[in-house]
C-alpha cells in the first residue's frame, strides 16, 4: 500500500492506494505492468483494479494514517470479494 498526501485549495487529502492484480497486491506502476504481461501469457487476461481510499488530512495527523490503515484491514475482505480472481 501506498500513502501520499495532496492538496487543492487549502483541502489536505491522504490517500492510501494500491494496485490489484489476480489477488496480487502491487504498489507500483512496473510490479502492475509486469503482474498484467504474465496474467496475459499465463491466463489470458489483463485485467486489473486501482483502490484508493482517500480521508481528509491535517499536517503531521499520523491518527488519519492509523484509522485508513484500520479501515482497509476491516473492509479489506469485502473489497477482494468484488475484485478480479
Amino acid at each position: 500500500m501506498v500513502a501520499s498526501v495532496y492538496e487543492n485549495d487549502g483541502q489536505r487529502e491522504l490517500f492510501l492506494y494500491w494496485f490489484q492484480v489476480k489477488g496480487e497486491l502491487c504498489t507500483n506502476e512496473y510490479a502492475l505492468r509486469w503482474a498484467e504481461i504474465s496474467n496475459s501469457i499465463l491466463f489470458n487476461r489483463r485485467d486489473s483494479a486501482f483502490i484508493r481510499i482517500s480521508i481528509p488530512y491535517r499536517a503531521g495527523d499520523r491518527d488519519t494514517v492509523v484509522l485508513g490503515e484500520q479501515f482497509i484491514r476491516d473492509f479489506y475482505p469485502h473489497i477482494k470479494a468484488v475484485l478480479p480472481k
